[in-house]
């Protein structure tokens, strides 16, 4: 894992750890970084980041790709990571989620009602829960909480149980995305 110090405050108050490109997406700086193929993960806070390499990367280069992009993007004036970018609102309670439009439509209540109907029960056996926040390039964008929130079997949960569920009833998506800022979670696996 390499740090990068950032020399302004480009999250206020918040963390995001991101893992993928698809959860990249809406994040500049984030988007990137992960069009380098040695990136394995990211986590940024107000001002710095911190980007683990897959085994085998060379740090010395992968991390001046880093450098490189970052103040590219910064010259540019671009915003790194919007405020309104899901990930990084690193929400510790429900009712600070974003919750975008399409989440709000009629498929979208349909999904909420699968939610609260047969998924949220079980995850409420341990003190968790889960909102719809967004329907985006055909995956369902989940945000958990409470025990769910941090909690290390989470993915285990979203592909094992959560997405078959879902996907079972709406095929036409093509599948789950845990959107958690699990770094900020009560429990947090990472930190």
């Amino acid at each position: 894992m390499v740090l990068f110090s950032l020399s302004e405050t480009i999250l206020k108050e918040n963390k995001t750890l991101c893992q993928t490109k698809q959860q990249a997406i809406g994040a500049p700086l984030l988007e990137k970084v992960f069009e380098l193929d040695s990136v394995e993960e990211i986590f940024v806070n107000e001002d710095s980041m911190r980007v683990k390499f897959k085994e085998g990367a060379d740090l010395k280069e992968a991390a001046g790709e880093v450098g490189k992009r970052t103040r590219e993007l910064w010259m540019s004036g671009s915003e790194m990571i919007p405020s309104t970018y899901v990930w990084a609102s690193g929400p510790k309670k429900e009712e600070e989620l974003f919750i975008s439009e399409a989440a709000q439509s009629e498929i979208g209540q349909e999904i909420n009602k699968v939610l609260t109907d047969t998924i949220t029960p079980s995850l409420a056996s341990h003190g968790g829960h889960v909102t719809l926040v967004d329907l985006k390039d055909g995956f369902i964008h989940l945000s958990f909480g409470g025990g769910c929130q941090g909690c290390s079997q989470v993915s285990t949960t979203v592909k094992d149980g959560v997405e078959k569920i879902l996907l079972d009833q709406f095929p036409e998506f093509k599948g789950v995305m845990d959107v958690t800022n699990h770094a900020v979670g009560e429990n947090p696996y990472y930190r």
